[in-house]
């Protein structure tokens, strides 16, 4: 476990990565803050009591380079999102260092509207695509300009929507 700041970073050996074994490590009992996870299901349990839940990017970006890599061409969707997604960071990278705890709407809504656009043509790039699964997790959210958002089995499912509300 890692706090957002440099600061506590706690680690436990345990004996699985099961439900029960993370529950047993007690560290997210009582926390109602935002996780910033895997998809791995063991996770799922706390989801009820966090304010929200954000795939972890890096697993993100590679779900999205997988699909890129089904068809560059036809896939080249996915290639903008990860270059979106790293144009984000870099946003929220600068605002932070010029003391700002959110981006600037106008900077925001149009990110919001390159990602949504580039999502819709994920989905209808894959709408008929085998083996696609609609199993949902729950509902995540952006803020201060990161993205929180809830995913789906099947890689191109795993991008869509990751742009909620950023709390005011």
């Amino acid at each position: 476990m890692r706090t957002p700041g440099p600061g506590l970073v706690w680690y436990a050996g345990i004996h699985s990565r099961s439900s029960a074994a993370i529950d047993g490590l007690h560290v997210l009992s009582d926390y109602h803050g935002t996780l910033v996870r895997d998809d791995y299901a063991g996770w799922y349990q706390f989801a009820a009591q966090l304010a929200g839940i954000q795939q972890c990017s890096a697993h993100v970006i590679r779900h999205l380079r997988g699909v890129a890599n089904l068809d560059p061409k036809v896939q080249a969707w996915a290639g903008r999102l990860i270059e979106l997604l790293r144009e984000a960071h870099h946003a929220v990278v600068a605002a932070t260092a010029a003391g700002k705890d959110r981006l600037d709407a106008e900077s925001l809504a149009d990110l919001r509207t390159r990602y949504d656009t580039d999502v819709q043509w994920g989905r209808l790039t894959n709408r008929c695509r085998p083996g696609r699964t609609t199993r949902t997790t729950p509902p995540m959210s952006w803020r201060s300009g990161s993205p929180r958002r809830p995913t789906r089995s099947g890689s191109s499912a795993r991008i869509s929507g990751f742009l909620d509300e950023q709390p005011g």
